[in-house]
């Protein structure tokens, strides 16, 4: 729990606009924006002659503050995707953030990272 008196009061009217620590409804153990619940685990093959390929797993914040991985296929999958699409995109970093289908990372469908 964050002590109440580093948190500023959430303004009114759209407070998933304000960018500030502030207390949360529902959200005890993470006072930030909303955006701050996307992350991801990143994977790579590598063999003896390199990285073969790179991927992640998308995975979304619990209001614990557990990173729980969820399938590049689900809403909350494909909205990290983008999210992180549009970050490395902001920064200058071409890539290309895929679905694969086929990859399986415990159980969960995961995404290939690839060079734009």
């Amino acid at each position: 729990m964050v002590p109440a008196a580093l948190l500023a009061e959430l303004p009114a009217g759209e407070p998933d606009n304000y960018y500030g620590i502030a207390a949360r409804p529902g959200w005890p153990q993470l006072p930030l924006h909303p955006d701050s619940r996307m992350t991801m685990v990143a994977w790579a093959d590598v063999t003896a002659g390199g990285v073969s390929e790179i991927g992640m797993v998308a995975c979304v914040i619990n209001p614990l503050g557990q990173a729980v991985p969820v399938s590049a296929t689900s809403d909350d999958g494909r909205r990290v995707l983008r999210y992180l699409e549009w970050a490395c995109t902001d920064q200058g970093l071409r890539v290309a953030i895929e679905p694969a289908y086929d990859r399986l990372i415990g159980g969960v469908s995961g995404a290939i990272v690839t060079p734009g």
